[in-house]
């Protein structure tokens, strides 16, 4: 039901973005299959679509494109149905950026102090803050995700409360409405994109460039599978104010200097350095000396509206400035805390063309923006500095960042609102390129379809888990190419991210290099040699503690090495139980435990000579060979020396 009336939205949208894009429209009520394709009449839900064959002949080819892009997008959310459980939704980063909504609408209490004490105990860690130095509670995130959901976030807590649910912010119809809301405001995006594209394309070009990026780059998969983030609704924004500064460049209007504000407002306050956009009417129209006058003078003489429009930007980032002011004290307030940028050596090529979620890589479709710069200022000078040096210094600003690859992702999401501007250059490639003769309209119409099915087809193996989200590398890449099946040698070909020193802005050490007991992989069976020359056995007669004290490995001495982070491991015993460390009752490493947490975790050190310290993460001690308790291993030392170090021998 809640599905069927937000369909009814969908076919009003004409009133919104304009009676041209969906004249074709009309919106019967009743009881219809979820999804029934057959034109000329389309049923979706309660929506049956008369689509005659003139009406849509005189839509053009673009609009159709757009259609069916949207379509294509609605079918997969609504099999796909990630809603369900809650948590797949509400999770991750977006607690972050969800957590204003119940905060204000439902436990009244924006200082957050409610989550440790209000909040039912099954949905308490799915509202996450963290703690500021005076022990206030702040949101990591800031608030423009949370006004643009506001609508759907009350109209779901308006039925969880008519129904007699859990209005508690945190269930099923909470998470529906924000896959919903995620919908509509890509399809706001794209109709607004398809208004940029088509006052500079003809139909074709615009027809490619919607598809390509609907359909073939990571903004499909962020709309259907994973809602974990902001940058759907963001590219929505970065749609609306393209459009918005070349109506206002063509005709300056109060309105629309008003609404230029407001949104570049909005998009501060959605991912504070997307505040770059603003590059984008600052040089727009300027592509030489000539031009530069021109544009001065109409700033010169729309001064009073552009003064109206900063008025309105201090407007639009006011309420986060407000809660940083409840949450903090001050309205100023790095809620990022410890993570930063490093802008003295930003990632953008490995940002581009690493494996490791490569813009370029997981979207090649992506690849026309390269030579469509070099068309961009032959062409399209009207907006070639604005594209170009947003690209540029966007890029920079994006890759600066220490997890420049963007942790648990499928290709670079932070890019996915850029895609409102690079557009344009790939619009004037296309366009441009398929002038000459058919055959270069040939190669474009197969390179844009084989990005389709390979976006469409990574998008599986990513829901499944064959695309590891962070330690893809090229020999992954190969091993998985075309298979929805695991591959022999999958572990061993991954390569961890060196999160300890990514998060300092230094180098990343190389993961086989440090640890090539491993072979690469991520775990290993191994084996131990103490100092006293001896195999560490997880001895079933001493109660299964680990001892030094076996001339050769057999199966007692063969351990499995699981690396977690960078350095950080588990170890299974021959009984197939976690090696841990009492930080409490006794020293000793014992194998005997069922599941892994905290005692059960160690630290891998490297050491010359291929010799290495292991620390127990329970008491941050490094193991030690007791030659003096019947060579047991205990944690137990503060310095690493010569019974601390152990050969790791792969088995």
């Amino acid at each position: 039901m809640i599905v069927g009336r937000f369909q009814t939205v969908i076919g009003r949208l004409q009133t919104v973005v304009g009676r041209p894009y969906f004249g074709i429209f009309s919106v019967n009520k009743s009881k219809l299959p979820l999804i029934n394709l057959n034109l000329p009449t389309l049923k979706l839900g309660n929506i049956q679509i008369h689509a005659s064959p003139m009406r849509l002949k005189q839509l053009g080819s673009s609009k159709l494109s757009l259609l069916f892009v949207l379509l294509f997008i609605w079918s997969a959310l609504l099999i796909n149905k990630q809603w369900t459980p809650h948590d797949r939704v509400i999770s991750n980063d977006l607690n972050f950026y969800y957590i204003y909504l119940p905060a204000t609408f439902i436990y009244h209490d924006l200082t957050f102090n409610y989550v440790n004490n209000k909040l039912p105990i099954e949905v308490f860690r799915s509202s996450w803050t963290l703690t500021t130095p005076n022990k206030r509670h702040v949101s990591k995130m800031s608030s423009g995700f949370a006004i643009m959901l506001t609508p759907f976030f009350l109209m779901a807590h308006f039925y969880e409360l008519i129904t007699n649910g859990p209005a508690n912010g945190y269930t099923d119809t909470y998470s529906l409405f924000i896959c919903l809301a995620t919908f509509f405001y890509l399809m706001i995006g794209l109709v607004y994109q398809h208004k940029t594209l088509s006052h500079f394309f003809d139909e074709r070009t615009t027809s490619f460039t919607i598809v390509g990026l609907g359909l073939a780059t990571n903004i499909y998969y962020y709309s259907t599978y994973a809602f974990s983030n902001p940058h759907v609704f963001s590219f929505c924004l970065f749609s609306i104010f393209i459009w918005k500064t070349i109506q206002w460049h063509h005709k300056s209007t109060l309105r629309d200097s008003i609404l230029l504000g407001l949104l570049l407002g909005l998009i501060t306050i959605m991912r504070p350095n997307n505040v770059v956009i603003v590059l984008f009417p600052l040089l727009f129209g300027v592509y030489n000396r000539s031009s530069l006058m021109d544009k001065m003078k109409l700033m010169t003489q729309n001064k009073m509206n552009i003064l109206v429009a900063i008025l309105a930007f201090g407007i639009g980032i006011l309420p986060q400035l407000i809660i940083w002011k409840i949450q903090t004290g001050h309205f100023i307030y790095y809620s990022y805390q410890k993570e930063h940028f490093y802008f003295s050596h930003p990632h953008v090529l490995d940002g581009f063309f690493s494996f490791r979620n490569g813009m370029f890589i997981y979207a090649p479709v992506l690849l026309l923006v390269i030579p469509g710069f070099i068309f961009v200022w032959k062409k399209g000078r009207q907006f070639a500095m604005a594209t170009s040096f947003f690209f540029v210094i966007n890029a920079i600003i994006v890759f600066s960042w220490w997890c420049w690859w963007y942790g648990g992702s499928f290709g670079i999401r932070a890019m996915i609102e850029s895609y409102a501007i690079l557009a344009l250059p790939i619009g004037c490639f296309i366009q441009e390129f398929g002038k000459a003769n058919k055959w270069r309209n040939y190669a474009i119409t197969i390179f844009i379809g084989l990005c389709v099915v390979l976006n469409q087809f990574q998008c599986l193996q990513e829901q499944t888990s064959l695309l590891h989200y962070s330690d893809m590398t090229f020999k992954t890449y190969k091993l998985i190419f075309g298979r929805l099946t695991w591959p022999a040698g999958y572990a061993e070909s991954l390569n961890h991210p060196d999160i300890e020193k990514a998060f300092m802005g230094e180098p990343e050490r190389n993961f086989t290099a440090t640890f090539p007991f491993l072979q690469g992989g991520k775990f290993k069976n191994v084996s131990f040699k103490a100092a006293n020359g001896m195999f560490v056995s997880a001895d079933l007669d001493v109660q299964n503690k680990l001892i030094a004290d076996r001339r050769k490995p057999n199966n007692w001495e063969i351990f499995r090495m699981d690396m977690e982070d960078f350095g950080t491991c588990h170890l299974h015993s021959w009984n197939n139980k976690f090696v841990y460390a009492d930080p409490y009752e006794h020293p000793q490493l014992t194998a005997n435990r069922d599941q892994a947490g905290n005692w059960e975790t160690f630290f891998v050190e490297s050491f010359p000579n291929n010799k290495f310290a292991i620390k127990a993460a329970s008491n941050n001690k490094y193991i030690k060979l007791n030659q003096q308790n019947n060579n047991l291993l205990e944690a137990t030392s503060e310095v690493v020396g010569a019974n601390e170090l152990f050969e790791i021998i792969p088995q």
